[in-house]
């Protein structure tokens, strides 16, 4: 975990806030240009790991199942199955 300071850092976001139950879709980001839905907030080091947990607690039913669907089809192609 970061040391905390002082400091504010810079969040920036992108896309459609999460409504609970489904994720928005991801668009690439071509060429390097800022999105037009840019939010920046400034935090301080507490919130910072706030918002970091919060990103990964929902992001993570996608994340998991996309690994477990990965293990499983590695599974099934060691055994023949396609």
């Amino acid at each position: 975990m970061p040391l905390r300071t002082h400091a504010l850092h810079t969040i920036e976001l992108t896309g459609a806030p999460l409504d609970g139950c489904e994720e928005a879709e991801e668009e690439d980001n071509a060429g390097g240009r800022r999105p037009a839905d840019l939010q920046v907030f400034h935090a301080g080091g507490a919130c910072l790991d706030r918002v970091v947990l919060y990103y990964a607690l929902a992001h993570l039913p996608r994340r998991l199942g996309a690994g477990l669907r990965k293990k499983v089809k590695q599974a099934l192609r060691r055994r023949g199955y396609r």
